[in-house]
């Protein structure tokens, strides 16, 4: 989550072609984009692609956290994989509409209340 956050917490990214882009800009074709996703069967596909990626990656990370001690047994990777990206997506969709870009705040706020 921090690592996920951190990324969006600055002014800028690059972006996959090396190219500096404003975070706020960024997150507004983002969101733009997954409105496409639930009309367009060939933005679908490449974009449920990313996301399994990136939910894998996520479920590995809770998989090594669990063996090392750090995520509850109790914790099925895959489907606390998914609650991480809703709780990333819904910051991301909080940030984009209303302006909510506290996100060292909202990082604290999940390890008070969280043990993700």
């Amino acid at each position: 989550m921090a690592a996920a956050l951190d990324t969006i917490s600055g002014e800028t990214v690059r972006d996959a072609a090396g190219h500096t882009v404003a975070v706020d800009e960024l997150l507004r074709c983002v969101v733009q984009a997954w409105s496409e996703v639930l009309r367009n069967d060939e933005v679908r596909g490449p974009a449920a692609e990313g996301f399994e990626k990136v939910r894998a990656s996520i479920a590995d990370a809770l998989r090594r956290g669990r063996a090392a001690g750090a995520v509850p047994a109790a914790v099925d990777p895959d489907r606390g994989a998914r609650v991480v990206m809703g709780l990333l997506h819904g910051f991301l969709l909080q940030r984009v509409a209303f302006g909510l870009t506290d996100t060292t705040g909202f990082a604290d706020d999940l390890r008070a209340g969280l043990i993700l």
